[in-house]
């Protein structure tokens, strides 16, 4: 083991990894461990590898404490592997870092302050103790709880069973997003013997696929404050909530307020880990622009605009159902002519539309709709959406023929979701085709001021020939015989100007 007592240690990435098959640091004062690739501070990871069972990467007794930027460190799966081991010291801090397949990620009975990194693969605790902060953070298919943090904001629980246990600590958890948990995500366990005055904070989460509770409340002593708001639920196995001590007036204050109940998964695709927010009117739609600011004795968050981790540019104007409209003008008698046209759902097929359209003096006529692909050939009522991801909302319809046939001057389109109000209106104005015939010839005789008239002039001046007879100059046709155009000059030596 070597000891450290610099206050900065660089680790160069493109050095090489580094591997350590015992416990390789002891910390002997304060300091960081700060990775990079080809110059300091570039913000790059470094790699170091755990390449043994029982291996920690830092170590250190009471007192000292670290801080570890743009580090991946990785256990390969070996047993009793923590990324550190610290005793019992002030809060230590990392950013921007990995930790994976490891037996503990950061072990310190002091905790840890951590933003923006990454927890995958832990088999047995990310934290191995009480922790501070939590902010920025993804837990991949990790086991064991995030044991008693201050705050957790905009982090993503994704897999395993790892969510939050607290007993009794005042806390605040904020637009996490909780997904496919094994287990509770938010578990309250307390036994103390006295009312305490601690208060959680539930602002502004997603709970998805959750096998056991999305919040459970097993308190085994009495109460503590408990704040639970604007929170968004699907698929809860055993529940959104459950009150562990029930009718009992010791559990007092719970409040549970504006808990919005899913009944579609909010998000594009969660199976390979995309969380973004679909536009479903029953799911992601209803978490889009709906977080509201907290404000408790530990922090005030109001920089989220949508409820959970992953945030889209929604605000309140793009959550109004309004329908979309658009109005063009098309050619009278055209045939397979597909349209696009945007609804606010995702994910719509033909059992979920209704289709109509009428035309001036007839009664609405109900468009019989066909499943179609995206590069199909039209096919009269066709209807698929474009890509469920990178164009949400965006369908291919093949109009039917019908709508442009003659006999009316315009008609109107609309597919509609009945139950949902969601729904797009097309206007058609009809246009009888326009044609110039470049071969058409006209008089070299015209009424004044007439087309023809317009176009003898532009042709009497470039091929017919002129004569000037006095004050009197006439212009010819192309015949050189019609005279098309005559004038009077003021001379017939020095003309200036003619009438």
């Amino acid at each position: 083991m070597t000891g450290i007592n610099q206050n900065y240690v660089y680790v160069k990435g493109s050095a090489g990894i580094i591997t350590v098959s015992s416990n390789a640091f002891g910390l002997i004062q304060v300091h960081s461990v700060i990775g990079y690739q080809n110059n300091r501070w570039d913000n790059l990871k470094a790699t170091i590898r755990l390449g043994a069972a029982g291996t920690r990467f830092l170590t250190s007794g009471d007192g000292r404490y670290a801080y570890l930027h743009n580090l991946i460190i990785d256990g390969q799966g070996y047993s009793d592997t923590r990324a550190t081991s610290f005793g019992n010291n002030q809060r230590s801090y990392a950013y921007n870092c990995e930790f994976r397949n490891l037996t503990y990620g950061l072990w310190a009975q002091g905790g840890f302050t951590v933003d923006n990194c990454i927890f995958e693969n832990i088999t047995t605790s990310p934290f191995g103790y009480t922790t501070g902060s939590i902010s920025r953070c993804i837990f991949k298919n990790c086991y064991g709880s995030v044991g008693n943090p201050v705050t957790v904001d905009r982090c993503i629980f994704f897999g395993g069973n790892t969510g939050i246990y607290n007993s009794g600590y005042v806390g605040q958890i904020t637009n996490n997003t909780f997904y496919n948990l094994s287990g509770d995500a938010i578990y309250f366990y307390s036994n103390y013997t006295v009312t305490i005055a601690n208060t959680i904070i539930i602002y502004n989460n997603i709970f998805s696929n959750i096998s056991g509770y999305a919040i459970n409340y097993a308190n085994n002593g009495l109460q503590y404050n408990l704040v639970s708001k604007n929170n968004a639920y699907f698929a809860c196995t055993s529940g959104n909530f459950y009150n562990g001590r029930g009718n009992d007036p010791n559990v007092g204050n719970i409040q549970l307020v504006s808990q919005i109940q899913l009944s579609s998964s909010p998000f594009v695709n969660p199976s390979v880990g995309d969380l973004r927010l679909n536009n479903d009117l029953t799911g992601g739609r209803l978490c889009r622009g709906a977080s509201i600011s907290s404000t408790s004795i530990v922090t005030t968050s109001i920089d989220a605009l949508d409820l959970g981790a992953v945030q889209s540019s929604s605000n309140l104007v793009d959550r109004n159902l309004a329908p979309v409209s658009k109005s063009l003008t098309i050619k009278q008698g055209t045939t397979s002519y597909t349209e696009f046209i945007n609804l606010i759902g995702t994910g719509y097929t033909i059992g979920n539309l209704k289709a109509y359209y009428t035309r001036v003096g007839s009664s609405p006529v109900e468009i019989s709709l066909t499943s179609q692909t995206v590069n199909g050939a039209w096919t009269s009522g066709g209807f698929v959406e474009i890509d469920n991801n990178s164009m949400p909302g965006i369908y291919r319809f093949d109009v039917p023929n019908a709508v442009f046939s003659s006999g009316s001057s315009s008609a109107i389109l609309q597919i509609s979701n009945l139950s949902t109000g969601d729904k797009a209106i097309i206007i058609y104005k009809f246009q009888d085709q326009q044609t110039l015939d470049f071969t058409q010839t006209f008089p070299n005789s015209n009424v004044a001021q007439s087309i023809g008239d317009a176009l003898n002039a532009a042709r009497s001046s470039g091929f017919g020939r002129w004569t000037l007879n006095d004050r009197t100059l006439s212009l010819y046709g192309a015949d050189n015989t019609t005279i098309v155009k005559t004038f009077t000059l003021n001379s017939s030596t020095f003309p200036t100007e003619r009438s």
